[in-house]
């Protein structure tokens, strides 16, 4: 979760996604439907929200299985409000967690790249089909199952806790991001961390976007969080101060 930003485009379905920021790269590959047509990968803040209650609900009922046949417990789960128009777009994203492929390397200094993680999240997904076009259907979704290999690598005993409905108000992909970021990483250090834009850049940024665009949406997000969650965290003109 902390490393979505990574992963997780902030808009659009595209087919593939990379992004590489300090030895570490992740590239991320859509599914596609029998006819071969690419499924897209799932983005934006809705595909945030549904990983953090899948992976919530995974973790405290100690499953890779999760129960997911009721629609709108699954749209409380996620901070939604329960419409056609919702209930559709969940089911995609559902659709675009459950085929979406994710590689994560890692290069040390003078070592080639490893590969640390390569696979799907998930094992499978029991749908029940309401057919419509050949290549298109809708479906209600009746059980999740991460895989044996994400569950051990990534979600069984690593958990961290944090208060749902207060990440569930989070209202742009950013700032779920950073939100998330600062929880955990205010929890661990001991003293005031200053961090720079340039490193924030890198694992932040969206595809195309420049340094001082960047920064002033950064900005934007973490004063956001500054008021409406109350985290100690100043603003400099070279960076940002975690206290």
């Amino acid at each position: 979760l902390l490393l979505q930003s990574a992963w997780l485009p902030n808009s659009g379905n595209p087919e593939k996604y990379i992004r590489s920021f300090r030895g570490l790269s992740f590239v991320s590959t859509t599914g596609v439907y029998p006819n071969g047509e690419p499924i897209g990968l799932p983005s934006g803040l809705q595909a945030r929200r549904l990983l953090i209650a899948l992976i919530s609900q995974s973790v405290i009922q100690k499953s890779r299985k999760i129960d997911v046949s009721s629609i709108r417990a699954l749209m409380r789960w996620t901070n939604m409000r329960h419409t056609a128009r919702q209930q559709k777009r969940l089911q995609k994203t559902l659709l675009q967690l459950a085929t979406v492929s994710v590689s994560i390397w890692f290069s040390a200094k003078g070592s080639k790249k490893a590969q640390i993680y390569n696979g799907n999240m998930f094992d499978s997904l029991f749908v029940d089909l309401i057919p419509q076009e050949q290549t298109r259907f809708a479906f209600i979704p009746e059980e999740i199952t991460f895989s044996e290999g994400f569950y051990n690598a990534v979600v069984q005993r690593r958990s961290m806790p944090f208060i749902a409905d207060q990440v569930m108000r989070a209202r742009s992909p950013l700032v779920h991001d950073v939100l998330l970021w600062s929880l955990h990483r205010q929890a661990v250090i001991t003293k005031p961390l200053f961090l720079g834009y340039g490193l924030l850049y890198h694992q932040f940024k969206t595809p195309g976007q420049s340094l001082a665009k960047f920064t002033y949406e950064f900005k934007k997000a973490i004063r956001t969080i500054q008021r409406d969650w109350n985290r100690e965290i100043s603003i400099g003109k070279k960076g940002i101060t975690l206290k």
